[in-house]
């Protein structure tokens, strides 16, 4: 009996790493963890490895078999995606990069985190987040990479936003969206059911404030303090109405 294909499929930093983890020790799934699938952005990410393609990253390897398979629209596959508040995910994103820019000499937030004075780590940081930072990556990525996978627009069945869930459908491809903040308990339960699986726990995995950079993270995330028309700008776009909970006020 042939394996169903799953593909964990999303934008990075919004939480998918724990679903990937957990669903590879599902025996009657195929499970692949993608960021993308469309072939002008494969062509970019190969580029680099055209002359020692044996150094490709395993994604990479990954999606271009699919597409050498014709796996898209010829096989059944089932998709997980996850959407994450645009700004949580992007914090997650800075820091997992962490490489700020500086008037005078790159430094990171790592270097900045042994000043003595911490309002000027915060607002150095503060502000190479929000000149640094690519806000509007999730909705580029749901408008060019899910709706090249759905083959259809991916804001077609609105998701439950007190439920933190949705399901779209078309031929043999099926998506589940689950929003990051909901919590493991309910994502379990979706993906169960979306899966006919008895996973127990999502394993733990790639968490920003983990990381030898947690604390300063901590701190940004606490402390963040962003000015009105900024998040106008990233909240009033069709992503965030459709997919996640406003919350603008958190910063």
């Amino acid at each position: 009996m042939s394996k169903i294909k799953l593909f964990v499929f999303t934008v990075g930093k919004v939480g998918s790493s724990p679903v990937f983890d957990s669903c590879s020790l599902l025996p009657l799934y195929e499970v692949y963890h993608l960021h993308h699938l469309t072939p002008q952005a494969i062509n970019v990410h190969k580029r680099p490895f055209e002359n020692k393609p044996e150094g490709m990253y395993k994604h990479i390897k990954d999606v271009v078999k699919i597409i050498d398979e014709k796996v898209i629209g010829n096989e059944p596959i089932k998709v997980i995606n996850v959407v994450r508040d645009p700004i949580a995910r992007s914090l997650s994103h800075f820091f997992q990069n962490h490489y700020m820019p500086g008037s005078d000499k790159a430094k990171s937030p790592l270097e900045l985190s042994k000043a003595n004075n911490n309002e000027v780590v915060y607002e150095r940081i503060k502000e190479a987040f929000i000149r640094c930072s690519n806000h509007q990556e999730p909705m580029q990525w749901t408008n060019s990479e899910l709706k090249y996978i759905a083959q259809l627009n991916p804001y077609s069945k609105s998701i439950n936003s007190k439920k933190g869930f949705g399901l779209i459908s078309n031929g043999n491809t099926e998506i589940l969206t689950l929003q990051c903040e909901i919590g493991d308990e309910k994502k379990l339960k979706y993906i169960n059911k979306f899966l006919n699986s008895n996973l127990k726990t999502l394993k733990k995995s790639n968490v920003t404030s983990r990381k030898e950079i947690g604390s300063i993270y901590q701190m940004l995330k606490s402390r963040l303090n962003l000015a009105s028309n900024f998040l106008n700008n990233i909240y009033q776009n069709e992503y965030c109405k459709h997919y996640t909970d406003k919350q603008i006020s958190k910063y």
